[in-house]
């Protein structure tokens, strides 16, 4: 999986393979710095010497870096951090349903 900088992650709007995004605290950090790290870093990401994000346990760790970073530039340069750590990241799947004729 490439890393995408799409926002649409609303759960009627998810395609296969896409993850849904929940969000808690402040908004504005989320989206701003979120997309901003995704389209700072993808070229990097992306390229064939760096590893790509494929599975959801790599998407986690993406997810969990990325939030560090946020939670980092809070913590430097908010007055009131309201963003900080300790960070969860987690992935919750769907099971998979036996297929019934």
């Amino acid at each position: 999986m490439h890393v995408r900088t799409s926002s649409v992650r609303d759960k009627a709007n998810l395609q296969s393979g896409q993850h849904q995004i929940y969000r808690n605290g402040d908004l504005l950090a989320h989206v701003l710095l979120w997309e901003t790290l995704d389209h700072a870093l993808a070229p990097l990401l992306n390229r064939g010497d760096f590893r790509s994000v494929r599975t959801a346990a790599e998407y986690t760790e993406w997810v969990r870096f990325k939030m560090e970073v946020i939670a980092y530039v809070y913590k430097k340069h908010c007055k009131i951090p309201v963003i900080g750590r300790p960070i969860d990241a987690f992935c919750v799947s769907a099971p998979k349903r036996a297929w019934r004729a």
